[in-house]
């Protein structure tokens, strides 16, 4: 350091792990062989706060864990059968069995520290009732829904306990009538499918986290809210033009054309979302980091 008044850091490095399944990421925090550990589930943060010489810190993020459709699928191409999957959902009980609370319910793509988020926006009801009567029509009016596999696909570890939500998701999904079936992969494969615009043939409802750095709409909405672009499941010419004239928008303005973009989407369910994610880290009492 040029300033010889600022104190030298204790370390050449600060180990940061995030990307190694969580338990490894905890136990190397316990261990001294990492510094600091992200994206812990309830029970790593439990035991690293109850440890001598660690801690876990959780706060509100930008992070999201929302439902891709992929809409060309002949089943989920079909408006009915979209809105039946998020009512089969029991999302509170996802959130509070699974994912221990780590989680506020979602309406909508970005959370309350973005512009345009939408207070006003509820979150979908859990309906088993209307989601059987909803497919019962589709099926009648002859959507394939008895022959045609849906997959709930997620990526291996991309959050803690994501493989839980899937088969919990896919049994509430059989339960109301649908062939649904769970496909968990490898990033190496995972990736590169997530990037590609789905064809009829997919038939995905992926659950991913995805975040929103930019603490704007706008760019969340063209990576996966338009036809141009591999990561949306969706292309609807007229929702393309309310994200390319929102993006032109500035002040009340724009966050109010966000908002109706939100609203458009969950109308037309082109979307799902489970919630707004608290992240958890594993600290150790060496080093301090807020």
């Amino acid at each position: 350091l040029e300033d010889s008044s600022v104190e030298a850091p204790q370390f050449e490095t600060v180990r940061f792990l995030f990307r190694s399944e969580g338990g490894v990421r905890a136990s190397m925090v316990q261990t001294g062989e990492a510094h600091i550990g992200q994206f812990l589930d309830a029970t790593q943060c439990a035991q690293l706060a109850a440890n001598d010489g660690t801690d876990c810190l959780t706060a509100p993020s930008v992070e999201t864990l929302f439902i891709r459709f992929d809409t060309p699928s002949p089943v989920l191409g079909d408006h009915r059968i979209r809105q039946a999957v998020l009512h089969a959902l029991d999302v509170p009980s996802i959130i509070s069995e699974i994912m221990g609370g780590t989680a506020t319910q979602a309406s909508q793509i970005v959370g309350p520290a973005s512009n345009g988020f939408d207070p006003s926006i509820e979150p979908v009801t859990y309906d088993p009732a209307a989601a059987r009567a909803l497919i019962d029509e589709a099926r009648a009016d002859g959507v394939p829904v008895d022959s045609t596999e849906l997959f709930i696909n997620v990526r291996l570890a991309a959050l803690p306990r994501i493989e839980e939500i899937a088969q919990v998701a896919q049994a509430m999904l059989v339960e109301v009538g649908l062939n649904a079936s769970v496909k968990i992969q490898e990033a190496s494969i995972y990736n590169p499918e997530y990037g590609q615009k789905p064809g009829p043939d997919r038939n995905y409802i992926t659950i991913h986290p995805i975040g929103n750095d930019f603490m704007d709409a706008v760019t969340t909405f063209q990576t996966y809210a338009t036809c141009a672009r591999g990561t949306s499941g969706i292309c609807d010419e007229d929702l393309d033009a309310m994200i390319g004239t929102a993006g032109t928008l500035v002040g009340e303005e724009r966050t109010a054309a966000l908002q109706a973009i939100s609203a458009y989407i969950q109308d037309q369910a082109y979307m799902g979302f489970i919630g707004h994610l608290d992240l958890a880290y594993g600290v150790d009492d060496a080093i301090e980091w807020d």
